[in-house]
This record gives structure tokens, sequence and C-alpha cells, in this order.
């Protein structure tokens, strides 16, 4: 659920930018998305910095911060790459 004012929410997917993860349709991806969940479980202050996803699919992309601790935030994407849940994209 993403906060976008006063008073205004709405749930959206993002794609997390600059890591690859594996699809949910298999083990791997299932391992991921519960690593997530343990590591923005709710109530957690999370935050989003979009981008334009320039390709043809049109998704919304962004750089997804964990407040770990208090003043202290965590790159989800680092996370799951540290974890083994992701991979960095080779740089062209």
């Amino acid at each position: 659920m993403l906060e976008l004012g006063d008073s205004v929410y709405r749930r959206r997917n993002v794609r997390l930018l600059g890591v690859n993860a594996p699809e949910m349709a298999g083990a791997a991806g299932l391992e991921a998305k519960a690593f997530l969940e343990r590591l923005l479980p709710p109530g957690l202050a999370v935050y989003v910095r979009t981008h334009k996803d320039r390709t043809t699919f049109e998704r919304l992309l962004g750089d997804v911060f964990a407040e770990t601790e208090p003043g202290e935030l965590r790159y989800v994407g680092d996370a799951l790459v540290e974890a083994g849940h992701a991979t960095r994209p080779e740089r062209r």
C-alpha cells in the first residue's frame, strides 16, 4: 500500500530496479517472496523512489528502501542479492 498524501492510498506492484529475481511460478520465486515478507512486515516504514519503465512492459519500477532501524534505511534489492534470492543484471 502506498501512501500518496494526507489520505490517498493506492496498492501497486513495484518491480525492483537493478535486480533479477526468479519468477513467482517456481520454488525459488516463492522463497524470494517469503524472504521479502519477513524483511517487510506490515507496518514497517518503506520508501519507494519510482522510475519510468522505458521498455514495452510499462511497469512501475522502483528503488525500495526499508527502515530496519529508526533512521536507518536498507535497500531491498541489496538484501535480496545478499541473501541469494536475486542477482544483478549484466551491464552492457
